[in-house]
């Protein structure tokens, strides 16, 4: 969207003509758009923004890619995201979490992480619905099965025929209508056609029609029914035309009296002993882990539903739970009412998530009840198929197991990948700890490497950095560049102390190729470093950045990398930016830095530059005289001069020093010599000067002349 090497925003571009020209912006290494609130992105030169890690799978004939983890681009170096601080002006870093998502090839939406569903199937379909019950995939149950028409999860509303929900409280129970095709306000017991019940809504049965609704429908009445409309019968105690309703007692209001019952083989009358009621008789079963499946075979009968006010709930489930009514030819009965999944586990748990990837329990189980070591879990004899080890003719290597306790490296461990169920994010199963000689290996390792495209050992296959890159370095140049200068002495101050445990085979300062191995760096508080940039810092091998590396950088200050030797970064000296462009978050180093030089190496042509760039940056003034390189004499000032004048000169080590001058024709005039001077520049301090009042003009001659034999000559001019 912006040229990605460019200072400035090109006309046109995809970026200008998305956001606008105003909404594009650059900020030092980072260009972002959309205004202030834009997201930050960095300037990179080559390599991907971001890397999708993904799992392939296949279940039922439905097919998944699960999106595990994004992978940190720009080669390796890091994808960060960023915000505009208004207040500094400055882009901020944003702590970001990647969740794993899968998505149903075909489909029009993506899922949360399928690892193991609710029933414990790996890459099952099984999901928690909204009454808290594991539903769908292998379980058996539709989703929200125990949800009523009203939303109540084990609620007693019911769908009507005419798609009214009746909830009990509000509305009391279904109420039974009779078609009442004569429009006489009485419902009929038969003689109905299927067309005209059809085209109520009602049930028909052999000529009666029934609707079953929470109010009453057009086209039907209530319970006065047509008792005598072309009944050829006999009419029962409900007054149903050949019914077998019998009351062994007397009938009101169309109910047996107090004192008498209903015979319990008629068909007119509900539980209740009410003719043309609706109350039903069902049988209660203990649900009490409230999963939708009874716990037992046991039951209670009940006309109605059972309330709060009767002993139906504490009878069967004493410690709190719900009761269900099902049909015990036609529902499967929970063969562990303990376990909310209804199921146990391999190991022998309640619950339980099964083995881990190498088949090993969890320390928790049943079965790994003898394991005593911390983290242990019983697992059985088995044989992992290890893809990195070279091992076999076809490139595999097969590993071994004997059944023993073992660490457990599953679901709810601490193991890194322990949501995984101890299978890296490379589809391998992690099995480092139960082999000797196995140790090193740590997660990640079937597609770690060294990920660096800077190395001697750049892996192209590998996705995580395994800390086995190679590099070659040149004593002092600690930002790669090819040159050793000022810019590395930053690297000094920003490494500063940062230490590791991996010394550099054949370490020097000298200036020449040298090999040095990837490793874990540290900061001074002893925090892992995200970054090896330290091990560039690290010019003299010695595995911590401190004064040892100043003094390589002074010793190779100047020196450029020969293209007779090979140069890791390559001709076009991009190195990697390790370093910040912020030297006040150092200070305290640069400090440091400044003091050890000044107080172990002379300020000469050799160090001027370091101890200036130093100076300046710390705003200090230099305390020491500079050495010059060798001993030199400057022409007098004033000259020509009447009647004095001084003599500038460079000692650039402890000598006793002579002036003399002389005359054209030769005769010392004047001499001056100083015993044991110092080392340095003499200028305006000069202590050799010449008061010529007594003589005449002309040109004369002075000489230099040091304690170790060095001379040096120069001509001056009087006038009068």
């Amino acid at each position: 969207m912006l040229s990605t090497n460019s200072s400035n925003i090109v006309p046109d571009c995809m970026a200008w003509s998305f956001f606008g020209e105003d909404n594009i912006n650059i900020l030092d290494d980072y260009f972002y758009g959309g205004g202030i609130g834009g997201s930050v992105i960095p300037i990179t030169s080559n390599g991907e923004f971001l890397s999708v890690v993904s799992d392939y799978n296949t279940d039922n004939d439905t097919f998944y890619l699960t999106f595990n983890e994004v992978i940190p681009g720009v080669n390796g170096q890091g994808t960060n995201f960023f915000t505009y601080n208004e207040d500094t002006q400055t882009p901020e870093l944003v702590d970001h979490v990647w969740l794993p998502r899968s998505w149903q090839i075909g489909g029009n939406q993506t899922y949360d992480y399928i690892g193991q569903d609710c029933a414990g199937e790996i890459w099952g379909l099984a999901e928690w619905d909204d009454c808290a019950l594991c539903t769908g995939g292998n379980t058996s149950f539709d989703y929200n099965y125990v949800l009523d028409c009203a939303g109540v999860c084990y609620g007693d509303s019911e769908l009507d025929n005419f798609g009214g929900c009746c909830t009990p409280s509000e509305d009391g129970e279904f109420q039974t209508w009779w078609i009442d095709s004569d429009n006489d306000g009485y419902g009929e017991t038969f003689g109905a056609t299927l067309e005209e019940c059809d085209a109520l809504g009602g049930i028909f049965d052999e000529g009666l029609c029934i609707a079953f609704a929470c109010y009453l429908p057009e086209g039907f009445a209530g319970n006065d029914l047509d008792y005598d409309l072309d009944c050829d019968g006999t009419l029962d105690d409900c007054q149903v035309c050949g019914g077998n309703s019998v009351c062994d007692g007397n009938v009101v209001n169309d109910q047996c009296d107090s004192d008498s019952n209903w015979e319990m083989d008629g068909s007119a009358f509900d539980c209740t002993g009410l003719c043309g009621g609706t109350t039903l008789q069902f049988d209660w079963y203990a649900d009490c882990d409230s999963d939708g499946l009874a716990d037992n075979q046991n039951y209670i009968s009940v006309c109605g539903m059972p309330s709060d006010n009767d002993d139906t709930f504490n009878t069967l489930c004493p410690n709190g739970g719900n009761i269900i009514s099902i049909d015990p030819q036609n529902h499967t009965f929970d063969p562990h009412p303990e376990c909310t999944s209804n199921q146990v586990d391999v190991c022998g748990t309640c619950d339980g998530v099964g083995p881990d990837c190498r088949e090993t329990c969890s320390p928790d189980s049943p079965l790994s009840i003898n394991c005593n070591q911390d983290g242990y879990g019983w697992g059985p004899e088995l044989s992992l198929t290890i893809e990195p080890l070279a091992a076999t003719a076809d490139g595999d290597s097969i590993i071994f197991i004997q059944q023993e306790c073992r660490p457990y490296i599953g679901y709810e461990s601490n193991f890194n990948y322990a949501h995984d169920n101890g299978v890296d994010v490379c589809g391998q199963c992690f099995i480092g700890d139960l082999e000797e000689g196995l140790q090193d290996y740590h997660t990640n390792y079937s597609c770690s490497g060294c990920t660096d495209i800077h190395a001697d050992n750049h892996d192209d296959d590998a996705l995580f950095d395994d800390g086995s890159c190679f590099f070659q370095l040149y004593a002092g140049d600690v930002n790669r560049d090819g040159f050793v200068n000022e810019i590395d002495l930053d690297g000094i101050a920003q490494f500063w102390n940062f230490h590791t445990d991996l010394e550099r085979d054949g370490a020097s300062i000298l200036w020449f190729p040298q090999f040095a191995q990837d490793s874990y760096w540290y900061d001074p508080s002893g925090e892992q470093s995200t970054s090896s940039c330290a091990m560039f810092a690290d010019a003299d091998g010695d595995a911590i950045v401190n004064s040892g590396d100043i003094s390589a950088v002074l010793l190779n200050w100047g020196k450029e990398v020969s293209n007779t030797y090979y140069y890791p970064w390559g001709s076009n000296g991009n190195a990697p930016n390790c370093l910040t462009s912020n030297p006040d978050l150092f200070r305290d180093n640069y400090e440091q830095i400044y003091s050890y030089i000044i107080n172990n190496f002379p300020y000469n042509s050799e160090n001027q530059d370091a101890i200036e760039y130093l100076a300046n940056l710390l705003d200090l003034e230099i305390e020491p005289d500079f050495i010059p390189d060798n001993f030199k004499v400057y022409q007098n000032y004033p000259n020509p001069f009447n009647p004095s004048t001084q003599f500038p000169i460079d000692l650039a080590r402890e000598s006793s020093v002579s002036l003399k001058i002389f005359n054209i024709s030769g005769k010392v005039v004047y001499e001056q010599k100083v015993q044991s001077m110092q080392p340095g520049v003499y200028v305006e301090d000069s202590p050799f000067s010449w008061n010529a009042i007594g003589q005449p003009s002309g040109i004369y001659f002075y000489s230099f002349e040091l304690s170790s034999g060095e001379i040096a000559f120069n001509k001056l001019m009087l006038i009068k």
